[in-house]
């Protein structure tokens, strides 16, 4: 394959609006969270549930502390989505070099 500079110089300035998009990310988890009042039967409270070491754990939560888990797990799906659009990147450009 021939090197087009031009495509390469595409592909970093890409890359580096993915690296950006990174810096600005605030605090991230995994797992998702539940507001328990929106199930039949309706119940009280809400809940984080996560893997960690193979075992499902979930934690009951204030409302606060599910809002601030809510936007940290959209967060780290961010995160992992702009991380694979990084390698896919990675791996063109490979074959620009």
């Amino acid at each position: 394959m021939k090197k087009n500079p031009a495509s390469l110089q595409a592909l970093q300035r890409q890359y580096h609006r993915l690296c950006a998009s990174l810096a600005q990310t605030g605090y991230i988890s995994h797992g998702s969270v539940l507001d328990r009042s929106t199930l039949r039967p309706s119940r009280s409270g809400y809940q984080w549930t996560r893997k960690e070491a193979r075992k499902t754990i979930t934690v009951a939560l204030s409302f606060e502390q599910f809002q601030f888990l809510r936007k940290a797990i959209h967060n780290g799906r961010n995160v992992q989505k702009t991380i694979e659009k990084m390698e896919r990147l990675s791996q063109i450009g490979r074959a620009h070099v």
